[in-house]
């Protein structure tokens, strides 16, 4: 049986294409899950001190900048020849890229609270039952800023931070910390919480209470 060298090339050509295409599609993937695991295990801050304290932070944006711009040459010489559908599945890459941009904090932020809801539920649960004893927060196993038993419950859980700057996730039964902070009422402002968390504001709200907040600790001006 002849084999021709020509068919052999293009053949081999083919199995190399679906080869790096499969290599690349599982460096996207963990592109994606990183890009999200970093910010909803509340790592962001510290990575970037590190990062910046080890000059490293522009060849870290490089690199994950490098994801789509890959991508996006892809694309262009797609449409080159002409493979518009093709071209359409890869720029999924670079439109995922600016959701991440966008909003890749706020969903690390969600991913974290609903895998930690049953959790912070327990916590809420012993607040409001007046049980915030140092007894009973040992078995809590979070990191909490602030807690506030008497009614209307708050509680402010760290979820990342650097020094003053700092993301949560706080569950407020009076909803004040949903409004602008000069906008909070007096007897919210008036509460022992609100020196630490009355500046943050509100990034997401879960429902339920429960909102992801950002911002520096202590009062605004």
């Amino acid at each position: 049986m002849h084999i021709d060298a020509e068919d052999m090339r293009d053949a081999v050509a083919c199995r190399a294409g679906i080869i790096l295409g499969c290599l690349f599609g599982f460096l996207c993937a963990t592109w994606v899950f990183v890009s999200l695991a970093v910010p909803a295990s509340g790592g962001v801050m510290p990575l970037l001190f590190v990062l910046g304290l080890s000059g490293a932070f522009w060849f870290a944006v490089a690199a994950w900048i490098a994801v789509p711009a890959v991508a996006a040459a892809v694309i262009i010489r797609l449409l080159w020849v002409r493979r518009y559908r093709a071209a359409a599945g890869w720029s999924l890459v670079p439109a995922v890229g600016v959701l991440l941009v966008l909003y890749g904090i706020d969903l690390g932020d969600m991913i974290h609270f609903w895998l930690n809801k049953a959790r912070y539920d327990r916590i809420v649960s012993d607040v409001i039952l007046g049980r915030c004893s140092h007894e009973d927060s040992r078995g809590w196993k979070a990191t909490i800023v602030a807690t506030e038993c008497q009614a209307p419950a708050i509680i402010a859980f760290e979820h990342d931070r650097m020094l003053s700057v700092w993301r949560g996730i706080v569950y407020d039964a009076s909803d004040e910390i949903a409004k602008p902070p000069h906008e909070r009422s007096a007897a919210w402002k008036s509460r022992d919480v609100a020196e630490l968390i009355g500046c943050s504001e509100v990034r997401v709200a879960f429902g339920g209470h429960y909102y992801a907040v950002s911002g520096e600790f202590g009062l605004c001006g």
